[in-house]
């Protein structure tokens, strides 16, 4: 797994969702995001793990879309 990759998936992930622009341009903007953007942004990585793998998934989709939760938008 490699971060810069998982870094572009955040921006695919959030140019999917209402709010995610805003997220992307307020990590643009400061460097950092809100406790509330963070929130929001996992929600939707989750949302979209969800729609790809179903309720059930593997350990290794859940620590790959971890990775993904914790990186910055690239």
């Amino acid at each position: 797994m490699d971060s810069s990759y998982a870094g572009e998936m955040v921006r695919l992930i959030l140019g999917k969702y209402p709010g995610g622009a805003a997220i992307i341009k307020e990590y643009e903007d400061s460097g950092g995001m809100k406790d509330s953007s963070r929130r929001l942004l996992v929600n939707m990585v989750v949302a979209h793990m969800t729609e790809i793998e179903g309720r059930f998934m593997s350990k290794k989709t859940k620590e790959f879309y971890a990775l993904v939760s914790v990186s910055s938008p690239a």
